[in-house]
């Protein structure tokens, strides 16, 4: 197994806000975890990558526990998150966004290198790096961010909430690129509101609520359990 979370607890002073919280990822695997507003899901992704300490539980990597460790060496180990909000360096252009992404790297050539693979999936962002990131469309700002992600190289992407703020289209769009993404076997950890859209993009998907997995499986199933639809695809079917 490459990446598992077992019986995850964290708080916010007095308020608990993950409360045992357990999943698994394989290879190449994408997986969404859905669940409404307040539910603990960017909480969940930043104790994953090191943004928070858990009060208790495990999170292992390939093996090796990894909970506690601090950002930038989960960063190191292969895991990158997308934050919510795209959180880009908006005063900076471009160019500077994509490589603050790779600053784990040191070697001049090889960030070199990975940017041409980034620039090949987003021409958008190849024909603009001097172009200052904060003046990009909404739409173009969530692809740096994601391309931002990718310049360490990592084998898991975590994607805080990618389509919060964007229109049906540009959804689409970055919908795409998590395919896209995935055919390169990157595994991804979908965090998602839009609990219709991250089931039918990913292979299993959890129900957080409050805190807690109150259901989880493959998702085609849980795209067409009466109690997900109910709660959370406004009660139509798929």
């Amino acid at each position: 197994m490459l990446f598992e979370v077992k019986d995850l607890f964290a708080s916010y002073g007095i308020s608990e806000v993950v409360k045992g919280v357990s999943f698994n990822l394989d290879e190449g695997e994408v997986i969404s975890i859905i669940g409404a507003n307040g539910a603990g899901k960017s909480t969940l992704m930043k104790l994953i990558s090191g943004l928070k300490k858990p009060s208790s539980g495990e999170i292992w990597w390939r093996g090796k526990r990894i909970d506690g460790m601090p950002a930038y060496k989960v960063l190191k180990e292969g895991i990158s998150l997308i934050p919510a909000g795209r959180m880009i360096f908006a005063p900076l252009t471009v160019l500077e966004n994509l490589q603050l992404g790779a600053y784990t790297k040191s070697n001049k050539t090889e960030i070199a290198n990975r940017l041409e693979i980034i620039y090949s999936h987003f021409p958008v962002l190849k024909n603009r790096p001097n172009q200052i990131a904060g003046s990009l469309s909404g739409g173009e700002q969530q692809m740096l961010a994601v391309a931002r992600g990718l310049m360490s190289e990592p084998k898991v992407l975590l994607m805080d909430e990618p389509s919060v703020g964007l229109s049906p289209l540009l959804t689409a769009e970055v919908m795409k690129i998590i395919l896209d993404i995935k055919a390169t076997g990157i595994s991804i950890i979908l965090v998602e509101q839009n609990a219709r859209m991250a089931l039918k993009f990913s292979e299993r998907a959890y129900v957080l609520q409050v805190g807690k997995i109150v259901l989880e499986g493959d998702s085609e199933k849980l795209i067409n359990d009466e109690r997900v639809i109910q709660a959370y695809l406004g009660g139509k079917k798929n």
